[in-house]
């Protein structure tokens, strides 16, 4: 059998690496990325240790790769290379951000080489189990351009039926009969009527985390908090949680505790409230911290919002808090979710 993971950031990757080398081990394995993040040469290889090929192509890092003249351009180049790799059919083809034209276009890429080619939406994150962000934002909340957009990549663009869906979601391609998910009891609608539900394993999810990190030595001293801080935009009231963040610290000095703070690899923006904490390289996944804190589980406080960073840190059995209750936001799914998994909301 021939599998193609086709993913954008190190969650997607951890998944893949794992499925690879857990229940997939004998299959031929591949592997396309969008770099959505700053992809170095020692992942590369780890990466080219795993799976048969790797096509590494171009996506949203850095910043200016997500102007309309700059997509156009990379749109362009990624759709070449894509003609170039996909000339074999494949059995199985893994895909995330499926809302996105180039994962389109890789997608008819493999419909041509087999029409019998199974498609399966490996989880992104949270987004199975609640949401964090309004998917359609700018000219996409309107019918008008919905439309437009839809008549120009299914028909101008000849994507065809890759572009029809069964809801407005991630994942909503009408292809797509299975989803892969850490934890299938926790799935929300329309995922959970909408699709099977195949689940990975603690045993294939670490697997995935070892393939593409090393145990390193952090100079995080037991009884630090270490906060997940998610990508700044997805949270509706910011000034509740820039006040909830303050808050924080005043707590951890008073407990002297130190506070280091892992925000999203794509982050653009660091608040003037996060002045004092320690700013971790945001390249580092947070799974490669989790692994490399493993010792510390005990001492380390783990805290977040709706990260699913809190998610794959309760996976790897530390001590979670999400603060989501102080934020100013109401989303039962999360609580719900949190909840279920472990995480203590306050």
């Amino acid at each position: 059998m021939r599998n193609l993971f086709v993913c954008h950031t190190q969650a997607h990757l951890i998944l893949a690496c794992g499925l690879s080398q857990g229940r997939f081990k004998d299959d031929e394995n591949h592997l396309v990325l969008f770099r959505d993040f700053n992809l170095g040469d020692e992942l590369k290889v780890k990466l080219q240790a795993v799976f048969e090929t790797c096509l590494f192509l171009t996506g949203n890092f850095p910043a200016e790769n997500k102007t309309l003249k700059a997509r156009i351009k990379w749109h362009r180049e990624d759709n070449k290379l894509l003609r170039k790799q996909i000339v074999k059919p494949y059995d199985r083809v893994f895909a995330v951000c499926d809302w996105t034209p180039p994962v389109q276009y890789c997608l008819k890429c493999c419909k041509k080489q087999n029409k019998d080619t199974q498609y399966i939406w490996l989880e992104d994150g949270i987004l199975s189990y609640f949401p964090n962000i309004d998917t359609h934002v700018g000219f996409d909340k309107y019918t008008i351009t919905y439309t437009i957009r839809k008549f120009f990549f299914k028909y101008l663009m000849g994507l065809g039926v890759i572009y029809d869906r069964d809801f407005e979601a991630m994942g909503g391609l009408r292809f797509f009969k299975q989803v892969y998910t850490l934890y299938p009891n926790a799935v929300r609608e329309p995922y959970r009527s909408k699709r099977e539900l195949v689940g990975i394993s603690d045993e294939e999810y670490l697997t995935g985390v070892k393939s593409l990190y090393d145990v390193k030595s952090l100079n995080i001293p037991d009884g630090s908090i270490l906060l997940i801080v998610d990508k700044l935009v997805t949270y509706l009231n910011p000034e509740k949680v820039k006040a909830v963040i303050a808050h924080l610290k005043e707590q951890a000095s008073v407990e002297g505790r130190q506070i280091f703070c892992k925000f999203h690899p794509r982050e653009e923006l660091v608040w003037p409230v996060f002045e004092g904490c320690t700013i971790l390289e945001k390249s580092i996944g947070a799974e490669s911290l989790y692994l490399s804190l493993a010792s510390q589980k005990d001492t380390i406080k783990i805290l977040g919002i709706k990260s699913a960073g809190l998610m794959s840190a309760r996976k790897m059995g530390f001590h979670v808090t999400s603060l989501f209750l102080q934020c100013g936001e109401q989303n039962d799914n999360l609580i719900r979710f949190f909840e279920r998994i472990g995480v203590d909301v306050m």
